[in-house]
């Protein structure tokens, strides 16, 4: 693809392919990742229907349950297994150590599996392959010089637990990819699925545990919202009434967000158009004074002024679910997304 990739290039390079192989009209719906570019290009430069990625969502789920501010023991130990992968990526005397331990061992010849940011799994990969090199690697950083440090018991047994916690993601990303049978309409059975998996696991450790329930958080939140913001089901779509009210708390959220980012471009927009007059230079005194008064107080006025902002959108956001709450269902054969279509200035950030 020639140019930059804005919605605008990508859905029109997109609809010249199709239309060049005569099935523009055929296609009705176009899957991608999550990138606002790919939508927009779908949605907007195609006018095709769009569905998210369901192994690209769960890579971001995976990543922030990961990355998760609130559990830096697995984010330190992380970067120590990248430094021992690293080393053995650059050093050509420690990758041949590698090879001729395992050779002693009778083991098969295997390498490590550096963790790269876009490639879906690769964290995961890159640990499941230092455990099952776990013996020769532990043999092999012993022996040469200038090694990272070794990975101690606690370490080997998070890593053994991460792994356990991953490995169900991997197999549904791999079953989501297939091509040669319908994947939509297994999605929430493998949400299901894979929600089982992860709350039967046993955890060594609260570290361990933390990321198992994040990971859960955030896959729930997946169908969840989903369900919430289908106008067929919205809280009846969930049995158990916690699950619908945590549902609509996410998308409440997720909504005061929008509004926020919304008025805050808005308030740029408005002050970059904002023709000030020049101050003059002949300042009398008492304007000094106030000016100087202004200042004291201006950081007590930015915390009025944020918390007011931040009530009103509150407010807003409140006010837009429950407007979309007590419409009446759609029918259950009815199309959700005629719905939207239909609502989408009535309730643009929903």
């Amino acid at each position: 693809m020639l140019g930059n990739h804005t919605a605008d290039n990508i859905g029109k390079t997109l609809k010249k392919a199709l239309e060049d192989w005569e099935i523009f009209e055929k296609v009705f719906v176009v899957v991608t990742d999550n990138a606002s570019n790919m939508k927009n290009a779908v949605i907007d430069i195609m006018k095709k229907n769009h569905i998210s990625c369901l192994a690209h969502t769960l890579n971001l789920a995976v990543m922030d349950a990961l990355k998760d501010n609130n559990n830096k023991t697995i984010e330190i130990l992380l970067n120590k297994c990248k430094t021992i992968v690293t080393h053995f990526k650059h050093s050509v005397l420690s990758s041949q150590k590698l090879r001729t331990v395992q050779e002693h061992m009778n083991l098969p010849l295997l390498k490590l599996k550096q963790e790269v940011a876009t490639r879906w799994n690769s964290t995961y990969l890159m640990i499941d392959r230092i455990l099952i090199l776990k013996d020769p690697l532990i043999l092999a950083l012993a022996e040469i010089g200038n090694a990272p440090p070794q990975l101690n018991s606690a370490d080997w047994a998070m890593l053994r637990d991460i792994v356990q916690i991953l490995k169900p993601a991997d197999e549904l990303t791999k079953i989501i990819s297939g091509e040669k049978y319908p994947t939509l309409s297994g999605i929430i059975p493998l949400l299901r699925g894979l929600q089982h998996s992860l709350n039967g696991l046993p955890m060594t450790n609260e570290c361990s545990e933390k990321l198992r329930q994040t990971f859960l958080d955030s896959i729930t939140k997946i169908s969840a919202k989903s369900t919430f913001l289908d106008p067929r089901f919205k809280k009846l779509g969930f049995g158990i009434e916690r699950n619908a009210e945590n549902a609509q708390k996410w998308v409440t959220e997720d909504l005061i967000k929008l509004i926020n980012k919304k008025n805050k471009e808005n308030l740029e927009k408005k002050d970059a158009e904002q023709i000030t007059d020049v101050p003059s230079t002949s300042t009398s005194s008492n304007q000094e004074v106030r000016d100087s008064e202004e200042n004291l107080w201006s950081h007590f006025q930015k915390k009025v002024k944020q918390n007011t902002n931040y009530a009103t959108t509150s407010s807003d956001a409140l006010i837009t679910i429950r407007q979309y709450t007590e419409l009446p269902y759609l029918d259950r054969k009815e199309n959700p997304l005629e719905f939207w279509q239909e609502h989408k200035n009535v309730f643009p950030e929903l």
